[in-house]
């Protein structure tokens, strides 16, 4: 077969509409593939660019040793930026006044500070913050509003670090990378690196926390600054925006898990229908090679038609879905740099792995989905022309099903590139598939019987469901499969966006009050009553277990010593309560009543098992220099990190803390109009610390909020290639559909019977899928959120329902819609076209 024949098949295929369904197949299974790689590689970069604002930079190396010129250098040839500080506690005194003292953390930074990200600094002390990317000159430092209001200092006194007279020349609220640790309550300072000799806090055996800063938006070149300096890097930690903040890291962790979900559904939904296309395409061509074969044609040169046919095909749609993918992927990005991105002054442009990725989405669907059908066609037998029975000949079922399995684990492997990930789905896409044939069956069975007692429509439908028992079987189970990975991605994208809505309500405490006195216990109650719509003041203790039932503490870590946990011996901050903190489940044991006068204690419930410490035991406590026992009466599960609360490992009784005084903490949310009152209040009450977490807070949210969107997108273009893969399914099985009820339209079927039936049989084949794919929708969420989301699973009672009007109505609807054009044709052009 020559290249002209084979350009006037695809030309009189194309005018004939034949060509069209696969070409715009191929175009939009590639085409949409490339539109998500190309869209999630730029967003997971965009997104990894804000979320690096915590860092302060794409990476850093921290350290308590200096870090070695050896590491800048090399990040310097690399083409990275690179920015030094200095953290350090230092006692920072007022010039003016020498008993005006304040521990305070100092950091000493370089002239390009921040890296990525702004300070918020402030005019007035606790006024409205505002932007900046100015740091302090040398001799000039920054300060704190507490420091102010502590020190008694004005803009323009000098303060001393060290040795250092320096001139306050700003007041620093927040910068990027600071984040929030219980750890770090002291008030900032913010100085140059220069003015660090002049303090001489450098010495022998000083606490200092270096770190090196780094910038670049070429991921590669920071794996090959690792590999380089990977051997020296003991004593040393590398760092990444993942491990700046937990709820930034795990949203970023779960988006792209649903990313690589999402993705590798759209790229499945391809290959199907490309394949159900490639396969009609084939066999609406049966009879042209029978004819080519009564003219002589050879197998052979059968065979090298097909394959210019398939390239040259392949060719445009490959192109086609190339250039749309790219066009599509730049409105997107357009539109989320404008909503949703606005924080990123420019999204990072795309590599050439995604291009890469829909090239071979294309080429992989053309030789493992569409070359099978059209080697089909080889084994066409001349008789094919004055008869209709044709068989299948050429390729047998079991290379075409080892063709597309081939396939599928080369497209999922090029794209996910992890090898469990794409056997694990392979494996439950082969289940999921059988389970869905066999259940199918039955339905197709039961149906028989229903049939028999329905009306004349009804009756109509289910005798084409009987008819076509084998192609309907595949197109339940093609149905199912698109139904269940739709509903499992809309529902997965909803428990993330649930979850991370749950972890950052409106009402997030923005500010953490410590050291609270007991004579400042009232001022600070009034204050909550007053201006804050919900907090407590907590009693916080510092003490340790000195024995288990009897046996010292350390004896018995040595004799139940367990896996790496904390050690039972170390000093615990400690509280009372009488209820259930929030956050907290008993889920051994029972809490105690308000009026109980025993001295009991719930241990938090990780900790209790590591320590092998359950119900009834003894343990002996030191606070304050007194000693006393306690019995344990319950253990508590607790989400450390999941809510902005207080956590303790040991909540004791009331009564136990009565003869020991105690200090308070506690975390409120208080709104910006009542900021003027809580710079009133902390004037009161000077000695107490109050840590200002709102631009960390606001920080996480942002992130939260992009991602969300991100995620939302995705889940938009996964659902075009579900809907393109319902519509091919639907148009490979039409022509035999169309063809009877030709005949009975011109037997005195009337259209409305004929549309009724065939809609009929769409919407019981709708409803039929839509069974089979609730089932395999739960079993396949338990999986997904357990073991990759590392969610709780919950039956989800909504997606029965959802089940239905999904199967049924969009299935009806699609058939409708594909086959009431050709109902309304004359039977005889039908009859005809068919042959």
């Amino acid at each position: 077969m020559n290249l002209k024949l084979i350009f006037n098949f695809i030309l009189s295929d194309w005018r004939s509409g034949e060509l069209q369904l696969l070409l715009v197949a191929l175009a939009i299974a590639v085409g949409t593939v490339s539109t998500i790689t190309l869209t999630v590689d730029r967003l997971q970069k965009a997104m990894t660019k804000e979320a690096s604002v915590f860092l302060g930079a794409d990476r850093s190396i921290n350290s308590r040793l200096p870090i070695p010129d050896q590491f800048v250098q090399e990040a310097i040839d690399r083409g990275i930026t690179t920015s030094s500080m200095i953290i350090f506690n230092s006692m920072v005194l007022s010039a003016k006044d020498n008993n005006r003292s304040q521990l305070a953390s100092v950091k000493a930074v370089e002239g390009n500070y921040p890296l990525r990200g702004k300070l918020r600094v402030a005019d007035a002390p606790f006024g409205p913050t505002r932007e900046t990317t100015e740091i302090p000159a040398p001799g000039e430092i920054w300060l704190n509003s507490r420091l102010l209001y502590t020190l008694d200092v004005e803009l323009g006194d000098t303060v001393e670090v060290g040795y250092a007279p320096l001139t306050v020349t700003g007041i620093i609220e927040a910068e990027p990378d600071r984040g929030f640790s219980m750890l770090d309550i002291s008030p900032r300072v913010l100085m140059r690196m220069a003015d660090i000799e002049a303090t001489q806090v450098i010495q022998p055996g000083s606490q200092l926390d270096y770190r090196l800063l780094l910038v670049n938006d070429d991921e590669s070149v920071f794996r090959g600054l690792y590999q380089a300096i990977e051997d020296d890097l003991q004593g040393y930690r590398w760092r990444n925006v993942r491990d700046a903040d937990e709820r930034v890291g795990r949203a970023l962790g779960r988006a792209e898990s649903f990313f690589l979900i999402g993705g590798s559904m759209a790229v499945l939904l391809a290959g199907v229908a490309i394949a159900l296309s490639a396969n009609r395409y084939a066999r609406r061509h049966f009879d042209h090679v029978g004819i080519l074969k009564t003219l002589g044609a050879r197998p052979r040169a059968i065979l090298w038609g097909c394959l210019g046919l398939l390239l040259t095909i392949g060719l445009v749609g490959i192109v086609a879905g190339l250039i749309a993918g790219g066009a599509i992927h730049f409105g997107l990005v357009w539109y989320l740099t404008e909503q949703v991105l606005t924080t990123v002054e420019e999204v990072p442009p795309a590599s050439l792995q995604p291009v890469l990725t829909g090239l071979a989405t294309g080429l992989i669907c053309l030789f493992a989905f569409a070359l099978p059908p059209f080697l089909d066609l080889i084994g066409v037998s001349p008789l094919r022309v004055i008869r209709r029975d044709f068989k299948r000949g050429g390729v047998s079922a079991v290379v075409t099903y080892a063709c597309a399995i081939v396939g599928s684990l080369g497209l999922l492997i090029w794209y996910s590139k992890s090898w469990e990930f794409t056997l694990w789905l392979i494996l439950g896409i082969v289940v999921v598939t059988v389970g869905f044939g066999t259940v199918a069956i039955f339905l197709l069975r039961g149906g028989r019987i229903v049939g028999m007692q329905a009306g004349s429509l009804w009756r109509l439908a289910f005798s084409g469901l009987q008819r076509r028992n084998v192609e309907n079987t595949g197109q339940i189970v093609v149905f199912s499969v698109v139904i269940m990975l739709l509903m499992i991605l809309y529902l997965v994208r909803s428990s993330l966006v649930d979850e991370w809505q749950a972890q950052l309500p409106d009402d997030t405490p923005n500010h953490v009050f410590l050291n609270i006195s007991q004579a400042q216990h009232e001022d600070v109650s009034q204050f909550i009553d007053q201006y804050t719509s919900d907090g407590d003041l907590a009693a916080f203790y510092d003490g340790r277990v000195v024995s288990v039932n009897g046996q010292p503490v350390r004896e018995y870590q040595n004799a139940n010593r367990p896996a790496p946990a904390p050690p039972l011996s170390s000093r615990r901050q400690l509280t009372w309560s009488v209820d259930i903190p929030d956050n907290n489940e008993v889920i051994e044991g029972e809490w105690w009543s308000e009026s109980t006068d025993e001295k009991l204690v719930s241990v938090e419930s990780d900790y209790a098992r590591a320590w092998r410490l359950g119900i009834g035991d003894t343990l002996t406590f030191r606070v304050r220099g007194e000693t006393f026992d306690v019995k344990i009466s319950s253990i508590r599960a607790l989400e450390w990190g999941e809510s902005a609360q207080f956590n303790f490992f040991y909540v004791f009784s009331p009564g136990v803390f009565d003869d020991i005084p105690s200090s308070y903490r506690a975390m409120l949310y208080v709104p910006d109009e009542h900021r003027d009152e809580l710079s009133q209040l902390i004037a009161r009450n000077p000695t107490m610390t109050v840590i200002d977490v709102d631009s960390v807070i606001k920080q996480v949210q942002s992130v939260i909020d992009r991602v969300t969107m991100a995620v939302e997108w995705i889940l938009i273009l996964v659902l075009t290639s579900g809907a393109l893969v319902l519509l091919a399914s639907i148009q490979a099985s039409r022509d035999s559909r169309i063809k009877e009820h030709a005949l009975l339209r011109s037997m005195g079927g009337t259209k409305k019977l004929i549309l009724g039936s065939l809609t009929a049989e769409f919407l019981l084949l709708g409803l039929m899928a839509g069974i089979v794919a609730i089932a395999g929708a739960e079993l396949s969420l338990y999986l997904i959120e357990e073991k990759i989301l590392e969610f709780d699973y919950a039956i989800r009672p909504e997606i029965w329902i959802a089940g239905f009007l999904l199967g049924g109505g969009i299935v009806a609807s699609v058939g409708y819609l594909s086959t009431r054009k050709l109902v309304l044709l004359p039977p005889v052009t039908i009859l005809r076209d068919a042959g």
